[in-house]
């Protein structure tokens, strides 16, 4: 059974790629290339650590009204990108607020 038969929220690929901070440390995780309510799919320059929990912030554009939306995150899968080298990353959403999940689903989904 493939990741889309088992996929049961609606996923949304972005046009515009939002840069992910780790909210603790201010370092540049990856950027945001896909999500749903159940999780993100991120590019980075180098592999991450599986199941390891991340805590994420995402930066939005102003035009979204919300400066970002705040989350942790477990990477579930990674692999390297063949093309272009990078390392294209599958989290769990864990643990996220009901106003970050509702910015999510009204602006990003």
């Amino acid at each position: 059974m493939g990741m889309k038969e088992k996929r049961k929220s609606k996923r949304r690929h972005l046009f515009e790629y939002f840069k992910i901070f780790n909210r603790n440390t201010g370092d540049l995780i990856g950027e945001l290339v896909d999500i749903t309510t159940d999780g993100i799919m991120l590019i980075s320059e180098s592999a991450l650590d599986l199941e390891i929990e991340y805590p994420m912030k995402v930066e939005l554009p102003e035009v979204m009204k919300h400066p970002h939306v705040n989350f942790d995150a477990k990477c579930v899968w990674s692999r390297k990108d063949e093309y272009s080298g990078a390392y294209e990353n599958g989290f769990q959403l864990l643990n996220i607020s009901p106003k970050d999940l509702e910015i999510i689903k009204s602006r990003l989904l």
